[in-house]
C-alpha cells in the first residue's frame, strides 16, 4: 500500500498545548476485503511509504474498552474530513486507551 492509496477521510494532527502526546491519526475504509470498515492507522510523525506499509490499522468500532483494541469516532466529522465536527473520539492501542473529548470543543 502506497500512502498516496491511502483514502483520508480525516487527517488528525493531534498536537495540543501541554500535552505529551503528539501524532497523526489517518482513516481510510477498506476497499481490499470489501467489508467497506472504517480503519485507522496511527504515526509518530509525518508517514512515508515504508511507515505505511509497516503500519497496522485499528478498525472503527463502537466500544473500545477493556482489552478491545479500535477506535470509536462519533459526530459528522468523522466521515467529511473536518475535525471540528468530531464529537468523541476514543481509542484503545497498542500503545494504550485514550479518550480526547477534552480537545475537541477547542476546534469549534
Amino acid at each position: 500500500m502506497k500512502l498516496s492509496n491511502i483514502a483520508t477521510l480525516a487527517g488528525l494532527n493531534v498536537l495540543f498545548g501541554s500535552a505529551a502526546a503528539s501524532f497523526f491519526i489517518y482513516a481510510s475504509q477498506d476497499t481490499i476485503s470489501g467489508t467497506g470498515a472504517d480503519l485507522y492507522y496511527f504515526f509518530p510523525g509525518y508517514p512515508d511509504c515504508n511507515d505505511v506499509n509497516r503500519a497496522r490499522a485499528y478498525v472503527g468500532t463502537d466500544n473500545v474498552s477493556g482489552n478491545r483494541q479500535g477506535v470509536v469516532c462519533e459526530g459528522s466529522g468523522c466521515y467529511n474530513g473536518n475535525p471540528a465536527d468530531i464529537d468523541r473520539f476514543e481509542f484503545n492501542i497498542a500503545d494504550g486507551h485514550f479518550s480526547m473529548p477534552s480537545f475537541l470543543p477547542s476546534w469549534r
